[in-house]
């Protein structure tokens, strides 16, 4: 294991594919469980714990819709999403600008989605991704399976004096700290509250065939030199080659209707996109944590302060990036020695050569 990254191989993807299928009676291959649209990219989901996992869902919906304002998204995340043509937002274009200021002045539909009049401006023209995953003040929230008034065809906002907002929950901490939560597990129809709700039953994704794309673009992009991998009387010898790179890496950004790899970038321009990708793609996946880890980055980009709009306020002074006031987030620990797990004492002691993971040594 390197001090800077711990490098991927086309083996190991494979002796992860292989060991997923050893051990599956947990777990519902794609044609057994899925919508046709999820077929495209579930490889294996795990679906023993359905219900819970339907319940984690019930934390992100409007507590005035039976949910728990829950699943906060930070800041961090909200600005990393790309604009519609892939630029940053702090790169924007005339054509889609991005703006701090002022609101959307009318309501815009695409792709089944609708974007309401009177939404900030820092929402308006993003990636697909963007309004899949993320809940926002003045999102609209269909919940179409519910039949009573005031349970479908919402607009929820998170203003300090809103109905959702601080000031109006029930219970002191069921607002969005953040002034955002995740709505990527949520189905259009999918509602808590009222007459004949009900919500689509989903399988949680271990492997999809992005993370599949997505890893094989970082192994061959931090590869060295030649390697054959041999697995029973086939042989395949892989090296760093951009094409593939790009060819790999392109397919979960044009699935998102973003540009992709021009082929030109070096390898750490690349690893940076492959970075922030997998950071968007696998946003609430269980992924990051991990990632940052065996990039070797966890101090660096766990240290950011987390930042969300300021739910304390009401619309005029909402759109601000402040710190939240809450000790959830002012008790948050970031120690490099958290990089790493410690190794149980008993198994240190049956080895006296075997090394404590560093910071766990006493």
């Amino acid at each position: 294991m390197s001090n800077s990254k711990n490098k991927l191989t086309l083996a190991g993807l494979l002796l992860l594919a292989l060991g997923s299928m050893s051990s599956c009676k947990d777990f519902l291959a794609i044609d057994e469980y899925f919508s046709d649209e999820l077929k495209l990219d579930t490889v294996f989901a795990h679906t023993r714990y359905v219900e819970a996992y339907m319940w984690n869902a019930a934390a992100m919906f409007p507590e005035k819709m039976s949910g728990y304002n829950g699943m906060c998204v930070t800041q961090k995340i909200i600005d990393a999403y790309s604009m519609v043509d892939g630029r940053s937002i702090n790169n924007s274009s005339a054509t889609y600008p991005y703006s701090e200021s002022e609101y959307t002045n009318s309501v815009k539909t695409f792709s089944g989605y609708r974007l309401n009049a009177g939404v900030s401006n820092m929402y308006a023209n993003r990636e697909m991704r963007f309004y899949a995953s993320i809940g926002f003040s003045e999102r609209y929230w269909p919940m179409t399976s519910s039949t009573s008034s005031g349970y479908y065809n919402q607009t929820i906002t998170y203003y300090y004096d809103s109905p959702d907002g601080k000031g109006n929950v029930s219970s002191p901490n069921d607002f969005p700290i953040t002034g955002y939560v995740l709505t990527k597990f949520i189905h259009p129809s999918d509602a808590w509250g009222g007459t004949n709700a009900r919500r689509m039953e989903k399988g949680f994704p271990i492997i999809r065939y992005a993370e599949i794309l997505l890893s094989y673009a970082e192994a061959l992009n931090n590869l060295t030199a030649s390697h054959t991998v041999q697995i029973g009387e086939e042989s395949q010898t892989v090296e760093r080659n951009v094409s593939e790179i790009k060819k790999a890496f392109n397919q979960v950004r044009y699935r998102a209707g973003l540009p992709g790899l021009s082929g030109n970038e070096d390898a750490n321009t690349i690893q940076q996109a492959i970075e922030k990708e997998r950071m968007i793609e696998f946003l609430f996946e269980n992924r990051r944590y991990f990632d940052v880890r065996r990039w070797g980055i966890y101090e660096q980009t766990e240290s950011e302060v987390i930042k969300g709009m300021n739910v304390e306020g009401t619309r005029n002074v909402y759109y601000m990036r402040v710190i939240p006031n809450t000790s959830r987030i002012g008790a948050r620990i970031v120690n490099k020695r958290l990089a790493l797990l410690p190794i149980p004492l008993n198994e240190v002691r049956l080895l006296p050569s075997l090394d404590q993971n560093p910071g766990w040594e006493q």
